[in-house]
């Protein structure tokens, strides 16, 4: 699955999938994110079990939040999910994307200040590459 902006394309089916208001899914805790990624990802809990090496009751019972779920597998759905891990935190899940797609500049802000300090030097480094590239060719 490949993301844009407020929408998505299912790999190989050239399906588009808009995101909408969580879907009914409760995105305040955690396992109810965890199951609003599967969803939008179009997997189901046993698809996500077979890739994770785990059962479908476990998957269950990460999205209904009867067992605490660790970093480490949070990192892991995030991998299969497609997602960065912040998406799956309270903080993160709520940012808002413009009517454009775009990220407005504050969030741009936010998420950059969340970066450790080594990697905003290569952020900006990328920013200023991006910028240079759009300039020699006339993207804009």
């Amino acid at each position: 699955m490949r993301f844009f902006g407020s929408a998505s394309v299912l790999e190989g089916t050239g399906k588009v999938r808009k995101m909408k208001k969580n879907h009914g899914i409760d995105t305040t805790t955690v396992g109810g994110r965890i199951k609003y990624w599967r969803w939008y990802a179009g997997i189901n809990q046993e698809e996500l079990a077979e890739k994770m090496f785990t059962s479908k009751q476990m998957i269950s019972a990460y999205e209904t939040n009867k067992v605490d779920v660790k970093a480490s597998v949070l990192i892991e759905i995030a991998d299969v999910l497609g997602i960065e891990v912040g998406w799956l935190f309270a903080d993160q899940f709520d940012k808002k994307v413009n009517e454009n797609g775009k990220y407005d500049t504050e969030e741009l802000l936010t998420m950059y200040d969340l970066l450790p300090k080594e990697m905003q030097k290569v952020a900006i480094e990328q920013m200023k590459s991006l910028l240079s590239y759009c300039e020699r060719t006339a993207v804009r």
